[in-house]
């Protein structure tokens, strides 16, 4: 009940802040901090929390991590590669190429420092949520889509834009999976901040949230370092690489379920043979 009341104060705050044309976050000391990954923090208050946010923060591997940030990477560059083989994108000469476009690609372990600690509550989150239920994904889905609603609803002089709606949903889908297939909320951060981060480097974006949060507080924008020269194509790149990196994450899982197919058969082959 708690974890509902949070979302939908979520929601109202979010509203709110949209109507009086304020943003739905803060940067404090470099640390980025999202009202949508900021206000369920309360629910690590309650008692019943601990143990499971102790379990949470205590499990990390290098190698894994460094997995993740490969499996992030992939999708991306497949992208630009084929859009590169079907001569539907090029280099192009961006503002603030150097101080904002590369000096982003050497900042990455920074930023992505600065945004670990709100993606890492959004992770708790979820795990609390789904702690003890046998179906993880529509729960998770449900709650991602319902934590950051009010960003598609339009106010004032907005208009209703269905290519964000359509990145929106890709971005939940993707992640919903995700993070039901992946338990570890270290993962979950590097992941998700990976994903998007590439996206906008690559690409650029309008959003000034997203660059302010991914990039730099200081600008509005960022052009990308890639043009596509399709123009129809050009609304679809987040679509299409949260596509490829779903067809990835499906096929690395199922690839796990025939291993532990495989080790649970040899396991039970063992202790035939020992009777």
């Amino acid at each position: 009940m708690l974890a509902v009341i949070l979302i939908i104060l979520v929601n109202l705050a979010g509203i709110l802040l949209k109507f009086y044309g304020l943003e739905p976050y803060i940067i404090l000391l470099g640390f980025r901090f999202h009202i949508s990954l900021l206000i369920p923090c309360i629910l690590f208050f309650r008692r019943s929390a601990f143990d499971v946010i102790k379990k949470s923060l205590s499990a990390f591997s290098v190698g894994k991590f460094f997995s993740a940030l490969l499996v992030a990477i992939l999708p991306p560059l497949i992208l630009l590669g084929g859009l590169y083989l079907v001569n539907a994108a090029e280099l192009s000469d961006p503002e603030y190429f150097y101080e904002l476009g590369l000096s982003s690609i050497v900042d990455y372990p920074v930023y992505l420092l600065w945004n670990v600690p709100q993606i890492l509550i959004l992770g708790l989150f979820l795990k609390l949520i789904v702690t003890g239920k046998k179906y993880k994904f529509p729960l998770i889905l449900l709650t991602l889509i319902s934590l950051f609603a009010f960003e598609m609803v339009p106010l004032g002089k907005e208009t209703f834009n269905v290519f964000i709606l359509l990145e929106f949903l890709s971005a939940v889908v993707l992640f919903s999976v995700f993070f039901s297939w992946i338990n570890n909320v270290y993962y979950m951060a590097v992941y998700t901040f990976t994903v998007i981060w590439s996206q906008v480097l690559l690409f650029g974006t309008t959003a000034k949230a997203l660059v302010n949060m991914l990039l730099a507080k200081n600008y509005d924008g960022w052009d990308g370092f890639f043009t596509v020269t399709v123009k129809n194509l050009s609304h679809y790149t987040f679509i299409l690489q949260c596509g490829i990196s779903l067809i990835l994450l499906l096929f690395m899982v199922m690839i796990n379920l025939k291993h532990k197919k495989i080790q649970a058969a040899e396991v039970n082959h063992m202790g035939a043979v020992n009777k």
